[in-house]
Order: structure tokens, then sequence, then C-alpha cells
């Protein structure tokens, strides 16, 4: 799948979500939920290092997943076409 495809997907998730629960998907929205998952997701990464728990692989790509799921509804917020953005960032950090 390509990521245009991808990225299609997670904007009608989160368009369905939206609409189920009742609110505007916006920019504020949008990043206060990116916020709160990249929160989510550093506690999963961190309870191996204070000695609580060790990584649970399976939350952890599920915090990663909910992580890009906002970053592509963000990215459509404001038109960027990710495919083309990552694509040109990829070659810039090989020639780095």
């Amino acid at each position: 799948m390509e990521i245009n495809e991808i990225q299609e997907r997670a904007i009608e998730a989160v368009n369905f979500r939206c609409e189920k629960i009742g609110i505007e998907k916006t920019e504020d929205i949008l990043m206060i939920h990116l916020i709160e998952e990249f929160g989510e997701l550093a506690k999963q990464l961190m309870n191996e290092k204070l000695k609580k728990k060790e990584i649970n692989v399976t939350n952890a790509a599920e915090e990663i997943s909910d992580c890009l799921i906002l970053l592509f509804n963000l990215a459509d917020h404001f038109g960027i076409n990710l495919e083309k953005s990552l694509s040109n960032k990829i070659e810039g950090v090989k020639l780095k």
C-alpha cells in the first residue's frame, strides 16, 4: 500500500470518529490528541528505563500507529502531500 492510500484511510477513519462523537476536526483537536498519543508512546518506552516493566511491543506499535494516523490528518489539514514530502526528506537525509 502506498503512503497516499494509507493517509486516505487514516483521514476517513478520523473523520468517521469525529462525526460519530460529534466533534469538529480542527488543527487544535488534532494537535491535542497527537501530543496525548506521543505521551502514551513515551510512557511505553520509558517503562523499561524506569524499571517498571518491559516494553510491550504490541502497545508501543499501537501508540506509534495512533501518532501516524494523527500526523496523516494534520498533514492533510495543511494540504501537505506526505508521500512527496517524505521522499524529498529521505533523499535529503541520505545526502547529509
